[in-house]
C-alpha cells in the first residue's frame, strides 16, 4: 500500500542497557530512550517527540550539561552515532564508526566539543572525537571484560572505570598515556558503577558497587564516603551538589 504508518505515542523505558537512563532538560522535559527511538516528553504538556534516526537500537544516550545538546549511539557492528538538539530534532553531526561494535559508554567534554566512546568489543576500542569539526582526535585499545563508565574531564584527558580498575588518560607531546588510581589509605580497589566530573572539571566523583562515593584528584583517591548500601547507578551533578541513585532504591 502506498501509505504509510505513522506514530502516535511510543510506550516503554530501556533498562538492560547502561545505568543512568532518564535526564531532564532546562525545559523540564524528560529523555529516555527505547528500541530505536530518543524519546523527549513534557509532562506538563502530556507531548512527546521522537528522535528517529537511528536504524538499529540505541546502547547508550548522554545529555549535554547545556540542556539541550544530545549524543545517541546504537547497537551492533560499525554503530552510527548522531550529535543532535533536543529542541528541534536537527542533527548537527554524525559519525559511522568503522570497526567498533555497540557503544558501551561515553561522555561528553565540558565544552561540548568532545566525546569519548568505548566499544563492546573483546579488546575495547577507546575514540576521542572531536565532532565539531568531525576529526578523531585518539583512537586506542583497552584490555577489559567489561567498561562500566567513562568522564572526559578535559578535552585531552579522561577517565575510563573498566573491570575492577580506574585509569586516567592524559595526553603529552608521544600521545596518550594512563595512570592506574592510586586509592586512600591503601584500600583495596573499588569496582566503580557510575562517574561524573565537578563543576570545575578538575576532580573526579564516582559511585561503586558497594554503594561509597569516591573523590579523585588527578589520579588519586583522596576521599572515601560510604552513602548506599547497593550499587550506586548513577551520578547528576547539580547546583547544589550530587544526586545519587542506587540498587538500594534510595535517592
Amino acid at each position: 500500500p502506498s501509505d504509510e504508518i505513522s506514530k502516535t505515542w511510543i510506550y516503554g523505558l530501556e533498562s538492560r542497557r547502561g545505568l543512568a537512563k532518564v535526564d531532564y532538560t532546562k525545559l523540564d522535559e524528560l529523555v529516555y530512550f527505547t528500541g530505536r527511538y530518543v524519546l523527549i516528553y513534557s509532562h506538563q504538556k502530556n507531548t512527546q517527540k521522537v528522535f528517529t534516526c537511528h536504524r538499529k537500537d540505541i546502547a547508550q544516550v548522554q545529555l549535554h550539561r547545556d540542556s539541550n545538546t544530545i549524543v545517541s549511539a546504537e547497537v551492533g557492528d560499525d554503530p552510527m552515532i548522531f550529535v543532535w538538539s533536543c529542541e528541534s530534532l536537527v542533527v548537527q553531526q554524525s559519525f559511522q564508526a568503522i570497526g567498533s561494535t555497540t557503544v558501551s559508554a561515553l561522555s561528553f567534554s565540558t565544552e561540548g566539543t568532545r566525546i569519548l566512546f568505548i566499544d563492546e568489543n573483546f579488546v575495547k576500542n577507546i575514540t576521542l572525537w572531536d565532532w565539531k569539526i568531525n576529526e578523531i582526535i585518539f583512537r586506542g585499545l583497552i584490555d577489559a571484560s567489561i567498561v562500566f563508565s567513562c568522564c572526559l574531564l578535559a578535552p585531552d584527558r579522561f577517565a575510563i572505570a573498566a573491570d575492577d580498575q580506574v585509569k586516567f588518560w592524559n595526553k603529552y607531546h608521544e600521545g596518550f598515556t594512563n595512570k592506574q588510581a592510586i586509592w586512600i589509605n591503601n584500600r583495596q580497589p573499588e569496582i566503580v558503577s557510575a562517574m561524573t566530573r565537578t563543576l570545575t572539571g578538575d576532580n573526579l566523583v564516582c559511585g561503586s558497587v558497594t554503594g561509597a562515593l569516591l573523590l579523585f584528584h588527578g589520579h588519586s583517591c583522596v576521599r572515601y564516603i560510604s552513602a548506599h548500601s547497593g550499587t550506586i547507578t548513577s551520578i547528576i551533578q547539580s547546583r547544589d551538589g550530587y544526586i545519587t541513585g542506587s540498587k538500594d532504591a534510595r535517592i
